[in-house]
């Protein structure tokens, strides 16, 4: 970097490290998906891509390389977080380095892998087992080679992958963009769950019918409030019956006040529990709940004094 610095071209900021995380984990994502895509699509055929499932991986892979990393420098994942490949002094690695690249990182999996099916499905010999036992070491190489480069990259920042290492090629931010956290939608998702969590911990304990019925009629008898003198000038009928259910005398009477109608407190209470509305059964009006009041006899009417 200093010697860089020296010799006066400029060395873009490497990559975070969760974010070339993310990026190699989308890659991996948009394969799987477009792999489901196709099996789906031939799903009579599914036999068929079974057997040529490393075949499938090696072509969508080499069209994606293709069309990100050879086109762009960059992959689908690094695209949408910002990055793009750096390789020494070129923004763009060179068409050599991207060879190798492309063989490290595409070429090399569908080999090992093709490799690894033939030998499983070759019969048992001498020159069979010699060779699963260089593919044994093999492996054991890469495994112990790719554990090396992830602890270098934790520490350094620099190559996430050994193809990466071999190549020279590290990720780096396609813009030099200041990494300012916004808090607002966080602040706001928090308060938000924190405000349905307590509403759904309260609102089963209150009854919320029974504090709309209380508002309502608060607000009826204040905006009414010649019907609460109405009410005082009511007088009661001995044979009285109610309504609805024809019992004599209602069971806490109760007035619409439209008619001489009156109502258990039951029969009213299921009249008006769909709508909050009451049809009166004498005259057929529509009343509200809210202005229901309770009376002490079945029948009533009014005095020679209200009228």
């Amino acid at each position: 970097m200093d010697a860089a610095w020296e010799e006066g071209w400029e060395v873009p900021r490497p990559a975070l490290r969760v974010l070339q995380l993310d990026s190699s984990r989308l890659d991996r994502l948009l394969i799987e998906m477009l792999q489901r895509q196709i099996v789906q699509a031939f799903a009579p055929l599914g036999w068929l891509l079974e057997a040529r499932k490393p075949d499938v991986t090696l072509l969508l892979s080499a069209v994606l390389y293709g069309l990100t990393v050879v086109r762009s420098g960059a992959t689908y994942g690094q695209r949408l977080l910002n990055l793009r490949y750096h390789c020494g002094t070129t923004n763009r690695p060179p068409r050599a380095i991207l060879l190798v690249h492309f063989a490290c990182t595409v070429l090399l999996p569908w080999v090992w892998q093709r490799a690894n099916d033939t030998l499983a499905d070759t019969r048992d010999s001498t020159l069979t087992r010699r060779w699963r036992k260089i593919a044994g070491r093999l492996e054991k190489l890469s495994t112990v080679a790719t554990y090396a480069n992830h602890v270098a990259f934790l520490a350094t920042g620099r190559y996430l992958s050994v193809a990466d290492r071999i190549c020279g090629m590290e990720s780096v931010f396609e813009q030099e963009i200041p990494r300012r956290i916004s808090y607002d939608i966080l602040s706001r998702e928090l308060l938000w769950h924190g405000f349905s969590e307590f509403a759904v911990f309260v609102l089963p304990h209150i009854n919320l019918r029974r504090w709309w019925s209380m508002l309502a009629r608060f607000v009826g008898r204040a905006g009414t409030g010649d019907n609460a003198m109405a009410d005082q000038q009511l007088v009661i009928s001995s044979d009285a019956k109610c309504a609805a259910c024809g019992v004599a005398p209602p069971w806490s009477p109760y007035s619409a006040g439209c008619c001489d109608a009156v109502y258990c407190y039951y029969c009213v209470s299921v009249l008006a529990h769909d709508t909050g509305h009451v049809a009166c059964k004498g005259c057929f009006a529509s009343v509200p709940q809210a202005r229901l009041r309770p009376c002490h006899a079945a029948v009533i009417t009014r005095s020679a004094s209200a009228t």
